[in-house]
């Protein structure tokens, strides 16, 4: 995604971006887990999010938890340290979590020959597999997983989603229903 072309209506990157990430979460838990889900909600922020921006509880009482993070610019340590916190927080309130959803704006950088024909010593990539591997033990029961650009831009190409992209990069509002209907004729018409 473009993400210098995120219209953020005039609220903040982080929450514009949560709005957004919380809304491609509920559709994913409501395609994914289908009738399973039983209960999904957005949590209030203020006063501290306790370590996620979302969850879905299934039947089975397991929970899927989302937590955003607006990491544009870097991806080091502090973030890591950032995203610790929130899991550690999310896990003591809610222990039923099976997985943990991290949203961030960017793709991780990956090892590369820089200056001297030597590799990189430390990437972002490394970084997010040491924050796995670090968190395997405490949380066992729990998958960690990862929604970066391309998974982002991969969940906003779902048909259901383009009034999403209209809205959120285009600074257009499409209805969901005439754009189905829009469809279907192009699809008829063939």
């Amino acid at each position: 995604m473009d993400w210098n072309r995120f219209n953020t209506y005039g609220i903040s990157s982080e929450k514009a971006f949560e709005t957004l990430c919380c809304s491609l979460f509920e559709k994913y838990c409501r395609r994914i887990f289908k009738d399973n889900v039983v209960y999904f909600t957005r949590v209030n922020g203020d006063g501290g999010d306790g370590g996620i921006e979302a969850y879905t509880m299934l039947k089975s009482g397991e929970i899927i938890a989302l937590q955003t993070k607006w990491f544009r610019n870097t991806f080091g340590d502090a973030q890591i340290t950032q995203m610790q916190r929130s899991l550690d927080t999310a896990v003591k309130i809610r222990s039923s979590i099976t997985q943990y959803i991290v949203c961030i704006p960017r793709d991780l950088s990956s090892r590369k020959v820089v200056k001297g024909n030597k590799t990189t010593l430390k990437t972002q990539e490394q970084r997010w597999n040491e924050f796995i591997i670090n968190n395997k033990s405490s949380y066992s029961n729990i998958e960690i997983i990862l929604w970066n650009d391309q998974r982002i831009t991969e969940e906003l190409t779902n048909i259901d989603f383009q009034g999403l992209v209209h809205f959120w990069f285009e600074n257009v509002v499409i209805d969901e229903s005439e754009m189905k209907d829009s469809f279907q004729k192009a699809v008829l018409s063939k």
